[in-house]
């Protein structure tokens, strides 16, 4: 059986939703080309669609969802907690990614990189969020 791999729009509704219903932050669309960002967190989905979902953004952007996440000031950060905000951002949209796919389908813990540089290939949507860049890159792998 052949998946097709979700389309642009339904990963630009769910990241909106996911971002304007989870942490009531603005977020507006952007055709901003994906261009190296301080944090990136992904899940790996495998099954019927191998790929993962990448989420990333600046620091600052990263930092100010923490923020939001765990109710704490910015001076309390750690860069503990401003990985794991953005790992749950990227589980919550790649599970819902992962629902729009046939079963099976399981949805891999999430990861974070500093420093992370896109690969120039996937579906990329790209946002602004807070006067951030803010994208999320669906990349198709093989099984």
């Amino acid at each position: 059986m052949i998946v097709n791999m979700p389309e642009e729009e339904h990963l630009s509704d769910i990241t909106e939703s996911v971002w304007t219903g989870f942490l009531d932050i603005p977020l507006v669309r952007s055709a901003l080309a994906p261009v190296a960002c301080d944090c990136a967190a992904s899940v790996r989905i495998e099954g019927a669609w191998n790929g993962s979902l990448v989420v990333y953004c600046s620091r600052a952007l990263a930092q100010r969802v923490a923020t939001i996440m765990f109710q704490c000031d910015s001076d309390e950060l750690r860069e503990a907690l401003w990985s794991d905000a953005m790992g749950e951002i990227a589980n919550i949209i790649g599970g819902n990614i992962k629902a729009m796919l046939p079963a099976p389908s399981r949805l891999g813990l999430p990861r974070f990189q500093s420093n992370w540089h896109p690969p120039g290939e996937g579906q990329a949507v790209g946002f602004r969020s807070d006067g951030e860049p803010l994208y999320v890159l669906l990349l198709e792998e093989p099984g």
